[in-house]
């Protein structure tokens, strides 16, 4: 028997009060079934001997045929009273997380398998007719609170069929690989009943499979498939809830580098191949150089960015998706998508190493800047004592000099400094200058003049 499910559950008249918050309104386990219920009477002790009684013998000769399980209908969520909700976590990312994570995806997978709700007879989700996405959208809101500060309500529809597209091409593609072998025709197909599917919507699925298009697309999605080296082993369970379980564990947050070792490493801690091997150990150097994330906001989800240690290990995102977070964030959404408004952006130490070296720098700089101002001051009082013809600083900026090239007082490039006609001269401040009305090239050492005229 295998472990029993814990549904969160919100009840009647608090789904519509909780809808905008994350916060769990509710707990209360599932009902238990009759086996469960059975087992759960008398001791909890898992050491007492199981009860023989109900366990049949088979007949001397008779040929045992083992019980496989089907896949999970989830009756329990199928057949919930009205008005019964399951409320769904959502991290800052976008993600499902929490206990009711797990049922949540996999319900959608018997939305996506229900031939009246997802008939397999098109050819991709985008050509499903409205009225099936409709039906499966109602059915979810009629089952599910998902909290609209963490995914609007406008967004809400998108959101859960984008999800039910991925699952309902990962049927298709399932049914294709459990009776479609090398040496399996057309006809043989056509012949097969399936209790799973609806039999007119499999024969034209087959129709297809059979085309030249599909035998195309299907060569180059094999070919596609083959560059995939490494296989995660984390089965079901997404990245978004294994990081968030571990984040909660260590008091911090993941970073997707940390939670790549994890994904693809064996339980006894060894990778699932040398690659695999070797990108964790270059993301590992990486980190302990000082390229790791930094992160305490566990509700933000897995910790990225584009030149992180895992970036910088397999390199640039493409395609439109962020690798290793698992589903919901895109290259283009920045952080404010990602993490809380109210929480700065994840640094590296390495980062943060290099702002404090260059605000350094840029005081350094600032303290010299004061240094040559300060010289070039006592320069002009120098040269004003022994030139009493010299411009002194309050002549210069009351008669608004200006270069020939029309750069400001501070050109640099060693022009000759004329005088601004637009500028208001008083008798006084012309007699300084000379009775040529010429200007003095107060940059270049050797002070020159220059007529006015010359420079026209």
């Amino acid at each position: 028997m295998g472990r029993k499910r814990r549904l969160q559950y919100v009840e009647p008249g608090e789904s519509s009060s909780h809808v905008g918050s994350n916060e769990v309104p509710s707990r209360e386990q599932a009902p238990l079934a009759n086996d469960d219920r059975r087992q759960s009477q008398g001791s909890d002790d898992e050491t007492q001997a199981p009860d023989t009684e109900d366990i049949p013998v088979p007949a001397a000769g008779a040929v045992v045929v083992p019980n496989k399980r089907g896949p999970n209908r989830f009756d329990d969520i199928w057949n919930m009273p009205p008005g019964k909700k399951l409320f769904l976590k959502i991290n800052k990312a976008g993600q499902p997380v929490g206990e009711n994570a797990g049922p949540w995806a996999k319900w959608l997978g018997t939305v996506a398998r229900k031939p009246d709700m997802c008939p397999i007879n098109y050819r991709s989700w985008h050509k499903m007719p409205r009225q099936y996405k409709t039906r499966c959208w109602e059915t979810t809101q009629a089952r599910w609170v998902i909290p609209t500060d963490r995914i609007p309500l406008a967004d809400q529809r998108k959101w859960v069929l984008s999800r039910i597209g991925k699952l309902w091409r990962s049927h298709k593609t399932d049914l294709k690989k459990k009776h479609c072998k090398l040496d399996t025709t057309k006809e043989e197909l056509l012949q097969l009943s399936l209790p799973e599917v609806d039999d007119a919507q499999f024969h034209a699925l087959v129709e297809y499979w059979f085309t030249d298009d599909f035998k195309d697309l299907s060569r180059d999605n094999k070919v596609r498939r083959g560059k995939q080296t490494e296989m995660h082993t984390l089965g079901s369970r997404s990245m978004a809830r294994t990081a968030d379980s571990i984040a909660k564990e260590r008091g911090k947050q993941l970073e997707r580098g940390e939670l790549y070792e994890v994904a693809y490493s064996h339980r006894d801690g060894t990778a699932v191949n040398a690659t695999a091997q070797a990108n964790i150990a270059k993301m590992k150097e990486l980190m302990t150089e000082g390229s790791q994330l930094q992160g305490n906001d566990i509700e933000a989800g897995i910790l990225w960015q584009p030149d992180d240690a895992f970036g910088q290990v397999i390199g640039a995102e493409r395609g439109g998706r962020v690798r290793g977070v698992g589903f919901g964030p895109t290259p283009s959404s920045n952080r404010a998508r990602t993490m809380d408004d109210s929480m700065p952006s994840p640094t590296s130490i390495a980062t943060d190493q290099r702002v404090i070296e260059l605000s350094t720098q840029v005081e350094a700089m600032k303290e010299k800047c004061a240094r040559y101002d300060a010289e070039m001051r006592l320069m002009r009082k120098v040269l004003t004592s022994l030139c009493p013809s010299f411009p002194s600083m309050s002549m210069v900026e009351e008669r608004r000099v200006a270069c020939g090239c029309g750069h400001e007082k501070a050109c640099g490039f060693g022009h000759t400094w004329i005088e601004d006609s637009t500028a208001e001269i008083g008798k006084d401040n012309t007699d300084d200058f000379g009775d040529d009305d010429s200007a003095v090239d107060i940059q270049s050492p050797g002070a020159q003049h220059l007529s006015f005229d010359d420079t026209q």
